[in-house]
């Protein structure tokens, strides 16, 4: 089936929010911050930026009382959809194309017949929003953030990889090497820079990778809850006002828009699905 850039954008998208309630960046190189408000396309997935709460004068005076938080960085993070599976290092796989020495990251996995994405990210660290800014009501009531959605969270790294399965149960090997010149038995370091080598690729598949944390490939996006409690039980002063937001779209397994059930014009009360659908 022939794929077009909004169907597979959205379909990665869609596949990695629903196994870890991040959003995905299909171009990691667009760069995005803790902080950005605004938007998402629900044709292609991108988060369209209106503006950021430390630069908007509106919002500003409130969000520097607040400095951005900063994680140390990890190896490794390794975000995947349902029925993806991790076959660990295979540190065999591409021992004739790239020495040991210069191997900085190696993984293989197995997809079965069900669209399958993964999100592979080098040296990540995460920058967030500090947990009083979110508390902060005088934020959430701003309204020139009536109906945005903010980035609250941003991983940056020095090298990605993504990858969208096709329907044939790929297996997907990957490695990423240092390019700078390695002595026998000497690892590479920190500063060396690195590329990207593949074994058994099909369909949708690109990477990355700079000697600088360039790439901003995973973030969290929340939305302010909706007004209203429950009948009697008075609404929490101490709860944020901020929540996950909802996926903006219902996908079938090709990345299209699931139709709504249709209903008989003659007779409502007794209908029968016209459509099934089956979340992918």
């Amino acid at each position: 089936m022939f794929w077009t850039h909004t169907k597979s954008s959205r379909k990665f998208i869609d596949l990695i929010y629903n196994a870890t309630t991040k959003w995905a960046n299909w171009d990691p190189s667009e760069s995005y911050q803790a902080g950005d408000f605004g938007d998402i396309d629900k044709e292609t997935g991108r988060f369209q930026k209106q503006g950021n709460i430390y630069v908007d004068n509106r919002t500003s005076h409130i969000a520097i009382q607040y400095p951005k938080e900063q994680g140390p960085p990890v190896d490794t993070y390794i975000a995947s959809s349902e029925r993806v599976h991790g076959l660990g290092l295979n540190a065999g796989a591409h021992a004739d194309v790239v020495p040991a020495a210069n191997i900085s990251f190696q993984g293989k996995w197995k997809f079965n017949a069900r669209r399958g994405a993964l999100l592979a990210m080098y040296k990540p660290y995460m920058t967030k929003l500090p947990d009083l800014l979110l508390l902060d009501r005088r934020l959430s009531s701003m309204e020139c953030l009536k109906d945005q959605k903010l980035i609250t969270h941003v991983y940056s790294c020095r090298a990605y990889a993504l990858y969208l399965s096709n329907h044939r149960g790929d297996s997907l090997n990957l490695v990423l090497r240092a390019t700078a010149p390695v002595g026998p038995g000497v690892p590479a370091g920190p500063d060396a820079g690195l590329e990207w080598v593949s074994q058994d690729i099909s369909v949708i598949y690109h990477h990355g990778s700079s000697e600088t944390p360039v790439f901003h490939p995973l973030f969290v996006i929340k939305d302010t809850k909706k007004r209203g409690t429950r009948r009697g039980i008075p609404e929490d002063p101490n709860a944020s006002p901020w929540e996950d937001i909802d996926s903006p779209w219902d996908l079938d397994d090709d990345g299209e828009f699931a139709k709504a059930l249709q209903f008989p014009k003659d007779d409502e009360d007794s209908w029968v699905p016209k459509v099934g659908h089956t979340r992918g």
